[in-house]
């Protein structure tokens, strides 16, 4: 769930009231519907609250059926979700291109991390942004697949960008899904590039022939940071009661 403030009021709201009208209002809403609606580029839903002077909107971002249902799972709130609904390829393509070309030669494997903060990320944006938009080509009666020459590592520049091995994308990093969202590494198909190391915890994603070939991370996140699988555990925010004095 998405929350931008529109206007801060003098007094503190009730929090409770709060919190029992957006339970109303995300459970009168069908989670496959607002997907199917989303994809036919109809704006999420949006719910406005007013209390004490306080305007604050809040849009539904619904969760994908895997992980409905998940006690561990938890209603976050983000600041604010617009940005997030421009062209995901583009964005990727964009953060790669300013942090590669910084620092200079470093004669050692460069690799760009990014935080893909997006309501629906996908791997085709990434595989988009870095290695081109994949097209079908027809020749006589067979079919064949190729790139066009308009991603970070495909298009043609002045300056190539072999300087980077590789560039490692996690969608919507936060404490909370540490554990969940597997880092992906993006590897260089520019033979001029220096090889990049892998850790155990990353997938990885490479272009052979114009076709993207993917590698499962050998060992899962919570394992190497010495967490539970379903971390964190326990209630979101638990209150605390003061102990009374006879």
């Amino acid at each position: 769930m998405a929350c931008e403030l529109v206007r801060t009021g003098s007094a503190t709201p009730s929090q409770k009231q709060l919190k029992a009208g957006l339970t109303r209002w995300l459970a009168s809403l069908d989670p496959d519907q607002v997907i199917a609606q989303y994809e036919r580029k109809v704006p999420l839903p949006r719910h406005t609250w007013l209390e004490a002077g306080w305007c604050l909107t809040f849009e539904a971002i619904p969760r994908s059926q895997g992980r409905r249902g998940d006690p561990t799972s938890r209603t976050i709130g983000v600041f604010p979700a617009k940005p997030w609904l421009d062209d995901e390829s583009n964005r990727v393509f964009d953060a790669v291109k300013r942090k590669g070309g910084k620092y200079g030669d470093l004669a050692l494997p460069f690799i760009v991390a990014v935080g893909h903060a997006a309501v629906f990320p996908e791997d085709k944006d990434s595989e988009t942004a870095l290695y081109g938009t994949s097209v079908e080509c027809a020749h006589g009666s067979i079919p064949t697949f190729g790139r066009m020459p308009d991603g970070y590592w495909t298009a043609a520049y002045d300056r190539p960008h072999g300087r980077v091995s590789g560039v490692l994308i996690v969608d919507n990093p936060a404490p909370w899904t540490w554990t969940k969202n597997i880092p992906v590494l993006w590897q260089s198909p520019d033979p001029s590039s220096l090889p990049a190391p892998i850790l155990p915890t990353w997938a990885t994603a490479q272009l052979v022939d114009d076709q993207v070939e993917r590698r499962p991370a050998a060992l899962p996140a919570h394992a190497a940071l010495g967490l539970p699988k379903q971390w964190p555990v326990g209630d979101a925010f638990p209150r605390r009661h003061e102990s009374s004095s006879s």
